[in-house]
């Protein structure tokens, strides 16, 4: 009896060792017909060559860089975007206003200067309030009225030494109402180049086309002249650039990139053609070129794939 247990147990040994064996080459077997199905051929290609053979793709994939190349075209198409800053816009028509009330004080002073004059020189044939009443600085020869030290002062009032003898002169020749239209003449046509919007590059232009339009409503003399220095002083850049209204235009074109794929079978690089870095990354994201080392995480897959069979 004891020698028949020692036999069955025996023969339950070695069946199991053969069982053993037996599951060990069948799991060996199916795992390398799975690899061989699932390894993708490699082939020799690189980036800047020419193609070995034509390669198509084994399933669909996205060419990345096409897609990126396709993501950054869209952005650039979109024109950078601008918004006017009103306080620009209020700022450069308070400086011109400025100017013009500095230039109603040099007037005025003109004029008391004038008036003086007249009534040191005239004091026995007419009055002081006859004289002003009947004021004409047109009809005055101010080259001749105004000395240097007047004309020093004028300057200072009107906020720049700079300024010509000849623009003191049509300045002068100016009574209040008359100086009133230059001011609301130059502040309407700024007021239309401000409200259009004026961008950085563009100031010089706009400077040029109010100097125009000046130029057309007072021609000859110096008044232009002196309608067009605050122009030139102060107007400025409005139109500043929207960082996030770009941004914003540019992400909403970019969501509207499809994405470029080669779809199962869709021919990526024809033999002899010369392989692009978009061509490259594709083929290498299809594992189909490089070295024939054993692509460990694909393999790991299978393994796991077959064990659970």
């Amino acid at each position: 009896m004891v020698l028949r247990k020692m036999k069955r147990r025996k023969l339950s040994k070695r069946s199991a060792v053969i069982a053993i064996i037996i599951g060990v080459v069948t799991l060996a077997v199916v795992f390398a017909l799975v690899a061989l199905a699932v390894t993708p051929v490699k082939y020799e290609v690189s980036e800047g060559q020419a193609a070995t053979a034509t390669i198509t793709a084994s399933r669909d994939i996205t060419d990345t860089i096409s897609t990126q190349a396709a993501i950054l075209a869209a952005r650039d198409s979109v024109s950078p975007m601008f918004s006017v800053d009103d306080t620009v816009s209020t700022r450069v028509k308070g400086e011109i206003s400025a100017y013009f009330d500095d230039l109603a004080q040099a007037a005025e002073y003109i004029k008391e200067k004038y008036i003086d004059e007249e009534v040191k020189n005239n004091s026995y044939y007419v009055s002081r309030e006859s004289l002003e009443q009947s004021y004409d600085p047109s009809s005055v020869d101010w080259e001749a009225f105004l000395d240097d030290t007047q004309l020093s002062e004028i300057r200072d009032m009107m906020g720049s030494e700079d300024i010509s003898n000849e623009i003191v002169y049509a300045l002068a020749a100016l009574d209040e109402a008359a100086l009133l239209i230059v001011k609301e003449d130059v502040k309407d046509i700024v007021e239309v180049s401000l409200d259009n919007g004026i961008q950085s590059e563009h100031v010089q232009t706009e400077i040029d086309g109010v100097r125009r339009e000046i130029e057309a409503l007072y021609v000859g003399g110096y008044t232009a002249d002196l309608a067009l220095i605050p122009v030139d002083k102060y107007l400025d850049a409005n139109m500043m650039f929207d960082e996030d209204a770009t941004e914003q235009a540019r992400l909403i074109i970019e969501q509207e990139v499809s994405d470029v794929v080669y779809k199962q079978s869709q021919t990526v690089v024809v033999e002899g053609d010369i392989v692009s870095a978009a061509q490259m990354k594709v083929l290498q994201d299809l594992g189909v070129v490089g070295g024939e080392d054993a692509d460990f995480k694909l393999y790991v897959g299978m393994l796991v794939f077959v064990l659970l069979l």
